[in-house]
């Protein structure tokens, strides 16, 4: 008789900050505003999988086992891991139209900075008692963002405003 029970644990996080500076470039009261972004941006992106089995083997399954021996109840668990960060400076431009009522925007950014990734993979009695392994793997590439806000902002009383914006 062979008995399979299976657990998976799931997780991720992402998290990051933007600051950036805002530069005034063109300004027509009441009408149009055309600003400079300069910043850095920082992603963190994690995720992990936690896979557990637990098998309970006899005789008609011992062709399976590490030397032909029949293993006794057994526990195989897969941990895998991966981390990106990625981050580096950013530019771009924020076009404004509209009054101080009511007003329409659009940030276009472009980064040029760095991604590092990191893997690992650590296996524990995978097809029989012993059978483990662990492998981790990881580097650092260029890499290029663009980020692209649309946005409506509605003055609602002085000092409060509502704004609305897809990203």
């Amino acid at each position: 008789m062979r008995i399979f029970l299976v657990f998976v644990l799931y997780e991720s996080e992402a998290w990051g900050f933007n600051p950036q500076a805002v530069l005034d470039l063109y300004e027509r009261p009441d009408r149009i505003r055309l600003s400079g972004l300069v910043g850095f941006r920082y992603f963190d992106f994690r995720e992990q999988m936690l896979q557990t089995g637990s098998f309970s083997n006899d005789d008609a399954v011992a062709d399976l086992t590490y030397d032909n021996e029949v293993n006794e109840d057994f526990t195989s668990t897969i941990d895998s891991t991966t981390l990106n960060r990625v981050y580096g400076p950013e530019a771009g431009l924020r076009a404004e139209i509209g009054d101080e009522r009511l007003s329409f925007g659009v940030d276009a950014k472009v980064m040029l900075g760095a991604n590092t990734h990191e893997a690992v993979v650590a296996v524990n009695d995978l097809l029989y008692v012993g059978d483990d392994n662990y492998t981790k793997e990881s580097s650092t590439h260029f890499s290029t963002g663009f980020d692209l806000l649309v946005d409506a902002r509605m003055r609602v009383a002085n000092h409060v405003s509502l704004t609305v914006g897809y990203n």
